[in-house]
């Protein structure tokens, strides 16, 4: 709904995470930006990945693209964050709220238990 927000706060026990951020530059940088999320990712005991992306200048297929292309068969859930109107959206990483940063947060340890379920179209 309009003037709305959302905020979500997980915590984990014995499961550990590793953030990375990078900026969007534009549409035709998704795919190098999913690269730059992945490769700032430390590979040893990832389990998954939580991807929060800014949802208007952004291509969501290449940038998880661009993920799966560095990571290989890591699990990647998130999205996008949206609007009514597709004008600005804004992400809250580890350097503050931006309207151009991308964050991808690795979730390691033998704890992890990762399941997933998606739904899309318009209702």
């Amino acid at each position: 709904s309009d003037d709305a927000l959302v905020v979500t706060a997980v915590a984990f026990e014995r499961v550990r995470l590793s953030a990375s951020v990078t900026r969007l530059v534009g549409m035709d940088d998704s795919e190098d930006a999913g690269r730059r999320l992945a490769a700032a990712l430390p590979r040893d005991g990832l389990g998954a990945v939580l991807l929060l992306s800014q949802g208007v200048q952004v291509n969501g297929s290449a940038l998880i693209q661009g993920l799966s292309a560095t990571l290989g068969r890591v699990p990647i859930s998130g999205g996008l964050a949206g609007d009514a109107n597709f004008q600005q959206t804004w992400v809250l990483t580890p350097e503050g709220l931006s309207n151009d940063q991308l964050l991808a947060v690795g979730l390691y340890g033998d704890a992890l238990q990762f399941d997933f379920g998606s739904y899309g179209g318009w209702g």
